[in-house]
């Protein structure tokens, strides 16, 4: 990690993704390594009564018919879907901490699959809403949790301050604003540094460019041996300042 001497270190986050290290993942790309299905004999869902009201949800958020915004978010009635299972999309997937998924009709709004031992860390921290469904993995002893973070919006996002880099030539680039951003080809282009318009006190921060961590938690996790994590060199800053 970088070390930012003039920021918090309570307020400083890095940068999270699901492990794409071959001797991690067991798979050879940064591929799913667990996915759903829809067979005869490799069903993911208790019933179609689950499998419907999942989809169903998930399209709604999707059509922005129902949002999942820090500050506006639909919790996912767990009444109504009990548990997903997951099928290893190789052989050779290993049992981990944290998996990256593949989930039919999901839109993107989950983050990972998690371990029981990651979700216990979380709940030791402060967390936003989230949304998260038992999983069960073919093949698995452990118990894993689908799980996915309510999502800081653009808006509050400060461009002017931000900072972003051209993927294949390397060079910064900076935005006036979110429209600026938005219309330009971001295909290529990726965050090194966000700075929030509003301090939220939370240990997880999701982004639309990125799900972060505090460094607390990122401490905690490795101190637990946690496997499937990868800390970006991309920060984020969370110490707002009204004045």
């Amino acid at each position: 990690m970088m070390f930012y001497p003039n920021v918090n270190k309570d307020m400083r986050y890095w940068s999270v993704i699901c492990s794409t290290n071959p001797s991690v993942t067991g798979i050879n790309n940064a591929d799913a390594q667990v996915e759903t299905l829809n067979k005869k004999k490799e069903y993911s869902f208790v019933d179609k009564n689950e499998e419907k009201y999942f989809v169903e949800f998930c399209r709604d958020v999707w059509r922005k018919t129902k949002e999942i915004y820090i500050d506006d978010f639909n919790a996912i009635d767990d009444s109504k879907i009990s548990l997903i299972k997951y099928f290893p999309t190789k052989k050779r997937v290993k049992e981990i901490d944290v998996l990256r998924h593949s989930t039919q009709s999901s839109f993107n709004i989950f983050d990972f699959l998690i371990s029981d031992k990651v979700l216990k860390i979380f709940l030791e921290f402060n967390l936003p809403e989230f949304n998260i469904i038992p999983a069960k993995v073919t093949g698995f002893t452990i118990q894993y949790y689908l799980i996915g973070f309510s999502i800081i919006p653009y808006s509050k996002i400060d461009f002017e301050k931000s900072i972003f880099r051209n993927d294949i030539s390397g060079s910064i680039i900076t935005f006036h604003n979110y429209d600026e951003y938005k219309n330009h080809n971001t295909i290529c282009v990726s965050a090194k540094k966000i700075i929030l318009i509003k301090r939220y006190n939370y240990d997880v921060l999701r982004t639309p460019v990125g799900l972060f961590f505090s460094e607390s938690l990122i401490t905690k996790m490795k101190e637990n041996n946690v496997v499937g994590f990868e800390i970006e060199n991309v920060f984020l800053d969370n110490c707002y300042d009204s004045d």
